[in-house]
């Protein structure tokens, strides 16, 4: 097709070297110098090896070839009164642990009860479940949860989000609250630009 005096051709393409927000352009052909007027994209990525393993695992399980109740996870979730093989133990008098609030992160009741929970060493507190729409302090409860583990010498914590964004975005928050001693792993095409 043609625009005015110039033509216009449509390539097929891919991106390649992603860094970030920052990508090289493959085509099928060479463009001989000449300009790229847009770009549109199509369809979606294949799924991340993460993805392919839980939806593998998932058909196992509806399938009967694993078990479901196999896993503890899917134990504490679905039964939390007969998860007796848990791998952790709680020892037998655990220490008080103190929230710790910090002055630009105030917490109201809702987040105080939830970090409280997590503080539980009861087998019926194995998984706390911290849910809410945009802007609600999720992950002002984090860090806040996070703070106070460490303030009661607490090591190993471990956080862990289903996208490198939420990862971030609790980084961001510690650091907010002054806290920098923590390491950050996020996808290699990820940490780019940020």
């Amino acid at each position: 097709m043609t625009h005015g005096s110039a033509a216009s051709y449509s390539l097929p393409g891919g991106a390649s070297n992603v860094r970030g927000k920052v990508a090289g352009l493959d085509v099928e052909r060479n463009l001989e110098g000449k300009r790229i007027a847009s770009i549109t994209t199509t369809g979606k990525d294949g799924p991340t090896q993460a993805e392919l393993e839980c939806g593998n695992a998932l058909l196992s399980m509806l399938q009967g070839t694993l078990p479901l109740f196999e896993n503890h996870w899917m134990k504490a979730i679905w039964q939390p009164s007969e998860t007796v093989d848990w791998p952790f133990t709680p020892p037998p008098n655990p220490p008080a642990i103190e929230v710790i609030t910090h002055p630009k992160a105030p917490l109201n009741t809702s987040q105080r009860s939830a970090i409280t929970k997590m503080f539980s060493s009861s087998l019926d507190d194995n998984i706390t479940l911290i849910q809410g729409p945009p802007g609600t302090g999720k992950t002002t409860t984090i860090a806040t949860y996070v703070l106070s583990m460490i303030e009661a010498r607490q090591k190993g914590i471990w956080l862990m989000a289903q996208s490198n964004v939420a990862v971030k975005n609790i980084a961001e928050k510690l650091a907010k609250l002054d806290f920098l001693d923590f390491k950050l792993l996020v996808s290699h095409n990820f940490h780019f630009e940020w």
